[in-house]
């Protein structure tokens, strides 16, 4: 596994919140310093894998707040893409 960049070419920020209908809401945004990657870039795919870890970070804390349905908001600097998690059943890992 590579090392964490200390100072990577992107910044990731995420924002989450519950919507008064319960839904848990996440809007994570991707920019990257000089514009977006070629396809095939290794930084495409670390930053987002960093993304994503932000995205889960945030979704266990909606969970432990007690959210039952997520909806995140992702911007990559690419597209925005939305994704409607509904009702999914929470698993976990610990025991």
């Amino acid at each position: 596994m590579g090392a964490v960049r200390k100072d990577p070419p992107y910044t990731i920020h995420v924002e989450a919140g519950q919507r008064d209908d319960g839904v848990w809401l996440i809007r994570a945004t991707l920019r990257y310093r000089d514009g977006v990657p070629a396809d095939g870039n290794p930084l495409l795919g670390e930053a987002r894998l960093a993304l994503l870890g932000a995205i889960a970070e945030a979704g266990q804390r909606g969970r432990a707040r007690g959210a039952d349905r997520c909806r995140v908001v992702m911007d990559t600097g690419d597209g925005v893409s939305e994704v409607n998690l509904g009702d999914v059943p929470y698993t976990s890992s610990r025991n």
